[in-house]
């Protein structure tokens, strides 16, 4: 169905109906919200051992205590 045809059709119905169905997407998108989070957090946990150890992933570490001052 495309977007501009769902919209009137949601526009349609009664005030209700509008905000069950507002509801139920607003908890939808916070659904695939935590579970990008949790995705990447396991990504992130698989990938710590390379982080800590892998030499070229950790070559600007070596920097991290000098200050960084944005030139704009």
């Amino acid at each position: 169905m495309q977007k501009q045809v769902l919209i009137n059709e949601i526009l349609n119905l009664p005030l209700d109906d509008r905000i069950l169905i507002i509801k139920q997407t607003i908890d939808s998108i916070k659904i695939d919200v935590s579970m990008n989070k949790i995705n990447t957090r396991e990504a992130a946990e698989l990938l710590l051992d390379e982080y800590h150890n892998n030499k070229e992933l950790t070559a600007f570490t070596a920097i991290d205590s000098e200050d960084f001052y944005d030139t704009i």
